[in-house]
């Protein structure tokens, strides 16, 4: 259902759509520039836990410690 509101909104306000959440972590990782904040919310069916352990691989290496307050990737 979240695929029909996607293609209802204007191209302008349209982010990332896919089926499964592995199809969202290039879009993700390319997108993010220093200072964002993002919260990751999905159930565990969703398979949102690939996509926070993504970001925390992609980032270890940075100066600042990423905050990791309730992380879970179950």
């Amino acid at each position: 259902m979240m695929g029909e509101l996607w293609e209802a909104l204007p191209p302008r306000l349209q982010g990332v759509q896919a089926q499964e959440s592995r199809e969202l972590e290039a879009a993700l990782l390319a997108d993010l520039r220093p200072g964002d904040v993002i919260m990751i919310k999905g159930s565990l069916g969703s398979k949102m836990g690939p996509l926070v352990s993504a970001l925390l691989a992609a980032y270890a290496s940075r100066q600042q410690p990423v905050r990791q307050d309730r992380v879970s990737t179950n």
